[in-house]
């Protein structure tokens, strides 16, 4: 449990990446390439469309090697955009540091989760809803309470949780909660076989095969419900492994004349997600993940 790695921001076409211990490297259309040209001032020229020139004194000019900092893509509009916007990733005083007590990645696992339940969940929890797909399987969508209200022009947040998890863990109530105070609509999609959804197919679930087809399904489920709603991708762990290659085929879906599917998301976070899923699979089968 508690794998450390960065959470990420982005769209289809460029994220920013928190770097915890090793380096994300993505961008668009399917590229991966790590950011290096920049000076040791940390002032980073954007090659966007705006020309935009970006200060951030949390870049890492160098290596591969997992110092702590960040990450982006300078021929992202998006990136150079979040950069220039937060605080946080442009001085380094402001930069997200771990408590002393909390720099073990499973006493940091642990405290979350007493934490985020004192969160709650907001309304009286969840509106189920089953999607059946065009193969016969069977996906379970939660959505939050009182979802039909106004969303304040805000966007509809979609999760997906971690390994073999689902609504019901402390994390996406604490998500759903936090949305619901800002009175945008949430949901939680529970992959084929998790949140005790029925199976009704051979397939599963996995961190790519079938599983972003998954996700571009529901997504196009809820743009036919909320059409005039930005839909928001935000997964954990294994889940943030589907979100994020969901994001990565998204380019090669879009036509010739520029037009997108429905099952387009118009953002996503990726939080706390492996990027070695055979190390990842060692280590939790290390003492003490196996607990």
């Amino acid at each position: 449990m508690g794998l450390i790695s960065p959470p990420v921001w982005g769209g289809s076409r460029g994220v920013v990446a928190l770097q915890g211990r090793r380096a994300i490297r993505m961008s668009g259309r399917g590229k991966h390439r790590l950011l290096r040209n920049v000076s040791s001032s940390g002032k980073v020229s954007c090659t966007s469309q705006t020309k935009r020139e970006v200060r951030s004194e949390n870049y890492v000019p160098k290596g591969n090697d997992g110092t702590p900092g960040l990450y982006f893509n300078k021929d992202s509009e998006l990136a150079c955009r979040l950069v220039q916007n937060i605080k946080e990733f442009r001085s380094k005083s402001a930069f997200f540091t771990s408590p002393a007590w909390a720099r073990n990645r499973h006493v940091s696992t642990l405290v979350s989760h007493f934490l985020r339940v004192l969160t709650g969940h907001p309304g009286k929890g969840y509106e189920r809803k089953y999607l059946r797909a065009e193969d016969g399987g069977t996906l379970a969508l939660d959505m939050t309470g009182g979802s039909k209200r106004a969303n304040n022009g805000g966007p509809l947040i979609l999760m997906i949780a971690g390994l073999g998890g689902s609504s019901d863990d402390s994390y996406t109530k604490s998500m759903a909660a936090a949305a619901a105070k800002k009175g945008w609509k949430s949901a939680v999609l529970c992959m084929r076989g998790t949140g005790n959804g029925p199976v009704t197919s051979a397939r599963f679930f996995s961190a790519r095969r079938g599983s972003t087809e998954d996700v571009r399904f529901v997504v196009s489920h809820l743009k036919d419900q909320y059409p005039d709603t930005p839909i928001v991708g935000v997964g954990w762990s294994l889940g943030g492994c589907i979100m994020a290659n969901a994001l990565l085929e998204q380019d090669k879906l879009v036509e010739a004349d520029g037009s997108k599917p429905k099952g387009f998301l118009s953002a996503a976070a990726i939080l706390a997600a492996p990027f070695d899923l055979n190390h990842s699979t060692k280590v939790l089968d290390q003492w003490p993940s196996t607990i």
